[in-house]
């Protein structure tokens, strides 16, 4: 490997990418513990430190790459030089019983996904996989310290970031990561949501930095918001499949040294994980079905996210089948609008987006005889027999 300082061979310790020169620098971490980051080092630096002849002898390489690879990683990919840091983390057999346990408090009867999840990801890092949102507004959950844990698991390869980072412009700072952590989320901007949802299901990204050209990136990343929001945190619709959400419980017992405990198993669990076999089979491009996936949660989520003109029509229609002792309503777009236009005041081409893309439904082709609702001289809800092109609307789309 060209960046080994293992390597008796200095030039080893340098690279040309483009017309860049870079240097493999040790980066300390710990005790004794040292990471490899690749630093612009100027070519005349390289000569005055060397010699010009040992400047022009380094590794050369067109550009750079990004190809995660946690079991067999190749630094060098044709003429491109391989991104995607090498875990210092040697898998071998032992004691996984710390982490087993926080992994249950985690996923809890989820917990064989969980593993699913966390196997795919080592095993498999292209693959796709749902975005993972761990929530709860209580503290001392411990769903920070999962955060910190998949960062001490994949170092160089995983970053926490903010909502500023993912609604930037400039991205070439994060999209080469495998794991992205979004620690205490509020997502207000749809359009951070919408970025979240493509490149969860994108193996190419465009790269942009400042003063550079933009670029299209292999894309590869995983998210993982946390939040103290549970119902806010993120608006989604009601048919994303996307998300999988989690609401953590407090933990039973405070252990301050618990993150110490867990990256201690870390070179074990990974062991556990490479002989350990999937509970699931591949359904889909984030391979677990989402249906799998629903918790209590994700639907208070979707039930939040809904507009608040929406709960109420919602509400008033629930009120409208009480109130005529029907399961079922009959309406055209115009008997909608006029019945609703006091109370509610959304526009008809509102309430014909709400009718289609919310409750799924469209109006017959061909005029025909039905129940028009209409309001008696005293204010209250009757129907009429009429014609036209009306819509049908059942309880069960409603009270759901």
């Amino acid at each position: 490997m060209k960046n080994s300082k293992e390597n008796h061979d200095e030039r080893n310790w340098y690279a040309r990418v483009g017309t860049d020169t870079f240097k493999f620098s040790q980066f300390p971490v710990g005790d004794n513990e040292f990471r490899t980051k690749i630093i612009r080092w100027s070519y005349q630096n390289i000569v005055n430190d060397h010699s010009k002849d040992f400047a022009n002898g380094i590794p050369k390489y067109d550009g750079f790459i990004y190809e995660p690879d946690n079991i067999g990683l190749k630094k060098e990919i044709g003429d491109y030089l391989n991104e995607y840091s090498c875990l210092s983390h040697i898998p071998k057999e032992g004691d996984v019983t710390i982490t087993l346990e926080f992994l249950k408090h985690i996923f809890g009867e989820q917990m064989e996904l969980g593993l699913d999840y966390l196997q795919i990801m080592y095993l498999d890092p292209k693959h796709f996989l749902p975005v993972l949102c761990l929530v709860s507004k209580e503290r001392n959950t411990g769903k920070s310290t999962f955060g910190k844990w998949i960062k001490d698991i994949y170092e160089d390869n995983a970053l926490f970031i903010g909502v500023r980072d993912l609604a930037s412009q400039f991205n070439g700072d994060w999209l080469n990561n495998l794991v992205l952590i979004i620690d205490e989320t509020m997502i207000s901007l749809q359009q951070v949501v919408e970025t979240m949802k493509f490149l969860s299901t994108s193996y190419k990204a465009q790269s942009e930095s400042k003063n550079k050209d933009r670029k299209s990136v292999n894309f590869y990343g995983k998210f993982i918001p946390i939040s103290n929001h549970e119902t806010t945190f993120i608006k989604i619709d009601q048919d994303e499949t996307r998300f999988w959400v989690r609401k953590i419980p407090v933990l039973k017992e405070d252990d301050v040294n618990i993150l110490k405990h867990l990256k201690k198993e870390i070179p074990h669990f990974l062991h556990y994980l490479t002989h350990r076999k999937l509970s699931t089979t591949r359904v889909g491009r984030m391979h677990f079905d989402p249906k799998e996936l629903e918790t209590q949660a994700l639907v208070n989520l979707k039930r939040a996210s809904r507009h608040p003109k929406l709960i109420e029509l919602e509400l008033f229609l629930i009120d409208l089948m009480d109130e005529l002792g029907r399961d079922q309503l009959q309406f055209t777009l115009g008997d909608l609008y006029t019945i609703t236009k006091e109370e509610i005041g959304e526009t008809k081409s509102s309430l014909k987006d709400i009718l289609l893309n919310h409750f799924n439904i469209l109006p017959l082709q061909n005029s025909s005889n039905y129940d028009k609702i209409i309001k008696d001289p005293i204010g209250d809800f009757a129907t009429i027999r009429k014609k036209g092109k009306f819509y049908t609307l059942n309880r069960k789309l409603v009270d759901k």
